[in-house]
């Protein structure tokens, strides 16, 4: 569990309910996590919170002012020590993003607990949010001492994907986590953290389109696995649809896509714009071309002489 150590846990659930996305009828309730509360309704000036990722990453979060509903706040981001992005926003608390969201949808059902944590032995009592979407379970535990949205980790699969580091409060004393020897990988950077994901839109000849979401569902030095399942346009998986998990190792990559055909092509998708390594195969009446940047898959044309299959990134997320 990294920096966060449990306590004790109280075996009981407390709720079993459907999260559906919809326009909040009035103000939340201080600690109704479920309607959309987080603590950036109670932010105060000098309040921040970091969190860490695999890789060496981490996220800073710091109210510079708060004028009733709206607050500005910094937002900064560090790979291995080193500051490389930094922005100063202002929004209503309620549209400031969290670090991850619970899911919606009839069909998703979230089991709702308490969970005690410790950070470097300050106590921390969190509201834990649990579910489950085809082969892949997921966690959100939230804390009301943590400023800045109150996020204390995010899990997927029993690994933790973000977890809090440090934070400050008014009226409080710094809370930081004891450093730890953090593992690089040494894989392509799409491969490099977990929650990494691409959301792609499958088409071609006499099939209708589909999506599917492919997650980082564990990275590593040398390997990664990969979660599949089938998605909407959005990105949000079939809960009845069966994930698929796969794993890829930094031997096999190398093999595989060590020498590109071609170098520095740009390309662009429903994702965006990107510069690609493109990689070409020609066997057994199969001509493939794939389009490839940091890792990320993000075209892939498939040629026969009966038709043409297309898979296209139209979601790409990557820390």
């Amino acid at each position: 569990m990294h920096h966060l150590t449990r306590a004790a846990t109280l075996c009981f659930v407390l709720a079993l309910l459907a999260w559906q996305q919809a326009p909040v009828q009035a103000e939340p309730k201080e600690g109704d996590w479920k309607s959309g509360w987080n603590t950036w309704a109670t932010v105060k000036k000098g309040d921040w919170a970091e969190y860490a990722m695999e890789g060496g990453i981490k996220v800073r979060y710091e109210a510079v002012k708060v004028d009733g509903k709206k607050v500005t706040y910094k937002h900064a981001t560090y790979a291995k020590g080193e500051l490389t992005s930094e922005k100063e926003l202002t929004k209503s608390w309620e549209s400031i993003k969290l670090q991850s969201k619970l899911p919606y949808g009839k069909d998703v059902v979230i089991a709702w607990s308490v969970q005690d944590l410790e950070l470097s032995g300050v106590p921390l009592k969190c509201d834990v949010a649990e579910w489950t979407i085809g082969e892949a379970s997921s966690a959100i535990y939230f804390c009301k001492d943590v400023p800045c949205g109150g996020v204390v980790k995010t899990v997927t699969n029993g690994r933790d994907i973000v977890w809090l580091c440090g934070f400050f409060k008014e009226g409080g004393t710094e809370v930081k986590a004891d450093p730890v020897k953090e593992v690089v990988s040494q894989m392509p950077r799409f491969y490099a953290n977990s929650g990494n994901y691409l959301v792609v839109k499958l088409s071609g000849t006499g099939r209708d389109e589909t999506y599917q979401r492919r997650t980082v569902s564990d990275a590593a030095e040398t390997s990664a696995k990969l979660t599949v399942v089938v998605c909407d346009k959005e990105g949000t998986p079939d809960a009845k649809a069966k994930s698929s998990e796969s794993e890829l190792t930094k031997e096999a990559w190398d093999k595989d896509y060590g020498k590109p055909s071609e170098k520095g092509v740009k390309l662009t998708v429903g994702a965006g714009e990107y510069v690609c390594d493109v990689y070409k195969t020609n066997a057994d009446g199969r001509e493939v071309t794939e389009w490839v940047s940091d890792g990320a898959m993000l075209k892939k044309v498939i040629k026969t002489k009966t038709g043409e299959t297309v898979l296209e990134a139209i979601q790409l997320e990557m820390k």
